[in-house]
């Protein structure tokens, strides 16, 4: 198990300037941060991809609407362009993904269709304008289950700010507290419609204080076409995720969530390269963060450690739940 320090540390304010980027913590780090700022966006990622996957994937192309790096044009061939879902192409029909292509992490999935459908599917994320601690470095699994297939978005934030701007909280209870690392997450299953050849999304499990909620399809926001990729509403500074603004403001102790001014930001950041594999078949476990000096610790993804301190372990207030729990839990432990 992880050592934590006894330490308390005051919570600095931070903002987004980007993405998964920190734009303030305070006077003193501002030069820091900027450079933060500037090499988050198209910097190296720190993972540790094996060389087998990292060979496949110079031969991969993918279709993304948005994506600069993935073909813009939707693939040929859709049967019907009015169904509801995502046309992906021949290859990347249900038989194809589970039948061919390589499948380094063993779970029955194409590695390739792994990227495909966890790009595609990944949330609008509705965030806060206000939200103290947006700054996160991302990673994402897919796995099949039963006739479908199953993705987890885990956002891996470096800290939860804590709401003590809700009434409620004033008094400075624990449930309202701030703490390091927060290990949320959104889980989508998928499954594929053999008349139309569209991938579906059939539910979504959004994260809640340590909780998840089960929204079946009808009951997402869907920003482009319905069941296709979901709109997920993110709780001011506590990063609790819904899929509508009414149960996030009515969601928390005593419906301190709120998502009242919340906007759509960005979608979440699938790289294949963040892909973590299986229990079986690591693609990446124990990792750096992205920006050492700021975070200079060490996080685990398929080790158990008790806890998420988002990269700094001298850190003692830690979120609770650590990502090895959480996927062995929705069933990517192969």
């Amino acid at each position: 198990m992880r050592q934590r320090s006894t330490r308390t540390w005051a919570i600095h304010r931070f903002e987004p300037a980007s993405t998964f980027a920190v734009a303030t913590i305070g006077a003193v780090l501002l030069a820091i941060v900027t450079l933060f700022a500037s090499a988050c966006s198209d910097g190296p990622l720190a993972v540790q991809e094996t060389s087998q996957l990292a060979a496949t994937i110079t031969a991969w192309s993918c279709y993304d609407p948005e994506d600069p790096h993935c073909l813009n044009t939707p693939p040929a061939g859709d049967p019907d362009t009015t169904a509801p879902g995502i046309y992906l192409g021949d290859d990347f029909s249900y038989a194809e993904c589970t039948t061919y292509g390589t499948d380094l992490d063993d779970d029955g999935l194409s590695d390739f269709c792994e990227y495909q459908l966890a790009l595609s599917f990944r949330p609008l994320l509705s965030t806060n304008p206000y939200d103290q601690a947006l700054s996160r470095e991302p990673y994402w699994a897919a796995t099949l289950v039963g006739e479908g297939v199953r993705v987890i978005y885990m956002y891996a934030y470096h800290f939860d700010a804590g709401n003590s701007f809700a009434e409620v909280c004033q008094s400075a209870p624990p449930q309202c507290a701030m703490h390091f690392g927060d290990s949320e997450y959104v889980v989508v299953d998928i499954g594929y419609d053999s008349q139309t050849e569209h991938w579906e999304l059939v539910t979504m499990y959004p994260s809640i204080h340590g909780s998840y909620y089960a929204y079946a399809w009808y009951s997402v926001e869907y920003p482009n076409k319905a069941l296709w990729y979901p709109r997920v509403y993110v709780a001011r500074d506590k990063h609790a995720n819904y899929a509508n603004r009414s149960d996030c403001n009515s969601g928390g102790w005593f419906a301190s969530d709120s998502c009242e001014e919340n906007d759509d930001d960005v979608r979440f950041l699938v790289s294949p390269l963040r892909n973590v594999g299986s229990a079986g078949h690591q693609f990446i476990d124990d990792v750096a963060s992205e920006n050492p000096t700021l975070f200079p610790g060490t996080e685990y993804f398929w080790t158990d450690v008790g806890g998420f301190c988002g990269w700094d372990e001298a850190f003692s207030n830690c979120a609770d739940d650590d990502y090895e729990g959480i996927l062995n839990g929705w069933g990517f432990g192969w």
